[in-house]
């Protein structure tokens, strides 16, 4: 079986010869892979993220009216009773979006 495996590809696993490519044999590479990435720690580096973003619960500064926004917008977000009477909830920088209002809650 080592004798059908040659150096290490770009992605650290080793290169098979297309002659053992039959389901016996796929068995057994599938066995070995699964051992070279428990032995090496490879799964640590496939571990998911948690999500930074988050809902924010905000107090309109004119009529008092309370709505949930997103921590990271894209457009202005004005006050869904007033509307565009007043200056927007929150502006988008790029990034995290700049809050006008009370925050009254950040929600996960």
């Amino acid at each position: 079986m080592i004798k059908s495996f040659r150096k290490l590809n770009y992605y650290g696993f080793y290169k098979v010869k297309k002659s053992i490519a039959n389901a016996s044999h796929l068995k057994i590479i599938i066995a070995y892979l699964e051992r070279y990435i428990k032995e090496h720690n490879l799964l640590k580096f496939m571990k998911t993220r948690e999500p930074v973003s988050k809902f924010i619960k905000v107090r309109c500064s004119k009529c008092k009216n309370e709505q949930i926004i997103f921590g990271k917008i894209s457009t202005a977000v004005e006050c869904l009773i007033c509307g565009k009477t007043g200056k927007p909830l929150a502006d988008p920088t790029g990034g995290k979006s700049r809050i006008r209002a009370r925050i009254l809650e950040i929600l996960e």
